[in-house]
């Protein structure tokens, strides 16, 4: 599930089960605010959650005004950081309790 610019109205039951959430999580709370990044992420219960629209050093644009995540991350459980910028995810690789992944920037 690819949360997008989606504000947190949105009734998630409508979602069914959901492995993977990218929901935006920047410091500077850009589309959402932490509280209600964690709620969303607590009421879907994906196995990931791979957060999006976050400034990302020596990759996102200056002029998108983005915050980090340093933040937010600093009080999640289970972050993983995954070297490169890309994965290939299969059913079997999900892990068994929920994740955090964090891609690092392209060098």
């Amino acid at each position: 599930c690819h949360w997008g610019d989606n504000r947190i109205e949105f009734d998630v039951d409508q979602l069914g089960r959901v492995d993977l959430l990218m929901v935006p999580a920047d410091d500077q709370e850009h589309i959402l605010d932490l509280a209600e990044t964690d709620d969303l992420i607590a009421r879907v219960k994906p196995r990931i959650v791979l957060p999006t629209h976050y400034h990302i050093p020596g990759l996102t644009a200056p002029t998108a005004h983005l915050g980090d995540i340093t933040r937010w991350l600093s009080g999640q459980e289970h972050v993983r950081n995954i070297e490169g910028n890309e994965c290939t995810l299969t059913r079997d690789l999900l892990p068994a309790a929920p994740q955090v992944w964090v891609f690092s920037a392209p060098s």
